[in-house]
């Protein structure tokens, strides 16, 4: 069975030749745009150059004024605000071990589209549960999960 982004290239190939280095290919991913150029080139069967290969994520933003801050920026923001809310004197150097789990954790509500305040209200009543029976061994816990 012939992959479907091979498919893909083999058609694209056949109707515009060279001239698909004049595209844009868009993929929800980098890992698709990668394979897509790897089998671009094996239908293909000679040097050409490639089309633009964008990401969902990198279409939208040359098409936006605006542009997303870089990690390091959104973990100072994060601590800023966290040291802000929960007057802790936590060091950045520890905050970020948890504040990187946190950016991603963002990152997927964002992309899965969840509903962020129910999401949060469950962790919540976990982290309940847990206190609430904390008196347990680590046995019975496990039992109980």
């Amino acid at each position: 069975m012939t992959p479907l982004r091979q498919q893909v290239a083999s058609a694209f190939l056949k109707r515009y030749g060279t001239e698909i280095s004049d595209m844009t290919f868009v993929f929800p991913n980098r890992r698709s745009g990668i394979f897509f150029q790897k089998y671009l080139a094996i239908e293909a069967g000679k040097p050409l150059f490639s089309p633009k290969i964008l990401t969902i994520s990198e279409l939208f933003q040359e098409f936006s004024s605006l542009s997303t801050a870089d990690r390091t920026t959104l973990l100072f923001r994060l601590y800023t605000i966290f040291i802000r809310v929960s007057k802790s004197t936590e060091s950045f150097d520890d905050f970020v071990y948890w504040g990187e789990m946190l950016l991603n954790d963002f990152d997927d509500v964002d992309k899965y589209v969840v509903d962020a305040q129910k999401l949060f209200t469950n962790i919540t009543d976990l982290h309940a549960i847990d206190t609430e029976f904390d008196y347990l061994e680590e046995e019975q816990i496990a039992i109980i999960r």
